[in-house]
């Protein structure tokens, strides 16, 4: 995978271009990490790489921007390190756990379910559910 740091960037932290480009060291899942090496990406994903390449795999019928624009780039994530490199979602970044799940979706319940509060994470458990 071509990453490259570049310092130019106007607005977030990566890019999904090709090469994919980053304003700061690349994260691997959460870690900051100067290269993500074939060994890595195996053995611990390339989260923040592969959520930058969902955008290129988003279609606008699956979302209601701004709040499902960066669950559906999750979707690209999640389908990577599951099939390709054979990571579990759960171990593919920690808010993908089980119970973290539940307790985000009954608190999301218990506070209402205001859109205002439809975050990322949330906006991911519908989709989650097709699978």
């Amino acid at each position: 995978m071509n990453l490259f740091r570049f310092c130019g960037m106007h607005a977030g932290g990566m890019h999904a271009g090709y090469p994919i480009m980053s304003d700061v060291t690349v994260s691997v899942t959460g870690h900051q990490s100067v290269k993500i090496t074939n060994m890595q990406m195996y053995t611990e994903g390339a989260w923040d790489a592969l959520r930058e390449l969902g955008h290129n795999q988003q279609r606008s019928g699956w979302d209601f921007p701004p709040h499902t624009t960066d669950a559906t780039c999750y979707l690209w994530s999640i389908y990577v390190n599951e099939t390709v490199l054979e990571i579990p979602r759960e171990k593919a970044h920690p808010d993908l756990d089980p119970n973290v799940r539940k307790k985000r979706v009954k608190d999301y319940i218990q506070g209402g379910a205001q859109l205002k509060d439809f975050t990322a994470w949330t906006a991911l458990e519908p989709y989650l559910t097709g699978k």
